[in-house]
């Protein structure tokens, strides 16, 4: 280019973005079963654990959330719960963050200390512990201060918990990404 002309802005290395929901099956090994999640806490212990795992796939980008907040119905919304169906819920603290693929890098994108926020107040089953209205779930937009993490990096959840029933039963969560393609 010549000198004076402006520059176009660098193109991103993605050609198509969609948002979606992640769940407890669209996790790695060992984290895609409710028994995986729930049992990567152990029994006891203080501090975080990281209770799921997804890897990003080749060509691919994901992103927390989705969506916009000026635009609050086309945004994401999400729910969590790990409780005993007998008993009560679980309460703690969830970390939303992102890792490289050897998991040497990491940051949290989002922390939500409050988990009694993340579901229902009935706790006879996970899909009761499901809220259905959005005025009752966490508005997770797409979070843009973030990084998108490409091929091989990992997005995950840690967990730490504050109480907890004698053994939990159940998990549950949907959680809102952005999914971007080649």
């Amino acid at each position: 280019m010549g000198r004076g002309q402006a520059q176009a802005a660098p193109k991103s290395r993605f050609n198509n973005s969609y948002g979606a929901n992640v769940v407890i099956t669209d996790g790695d090994l060992p984290y895609d079963t409710a028994a995986e999640v729930y049992g990567a806490m152990g029994a006891a212990g203080a501090g975080f654990f990281q209770i799921w795992r997804k890897t990003v796939l080749a060509q691919r980008g994901i992103r927390w959330g989705s969506g916009n907040a000026l635009t609050p119905y086309n945004q994401g919304y999400m729910w969590f719960a790990l409780l005993d169906k007998t008993t009560d819920f679980a309460t703690g603290v969830v970390r939303l963050g992102i890792a490289d693929a050897a998991e040497q890098y990491v940051l949290v994108v989002k922390e939500m200390d409050d988990t009694n926020r993340l579901h229902t107040t009935t706790n006879t089953t996970i899909t009761t512990a499901q809220p259905t209205d959005m005025a009752q779930m966490i508005a997770l937009p797409e979070q843009i201060q973030k990084p998108i993490v490409g091929e091989d990096s990992k997005i995950h959840i840690k967990y730490a918990a504050i109480s907890r029933p004698a053994a939990e039963d159940s998990a549950g969560f949907s959680i809102p990404v952005t999914n971007y393609t080649l």
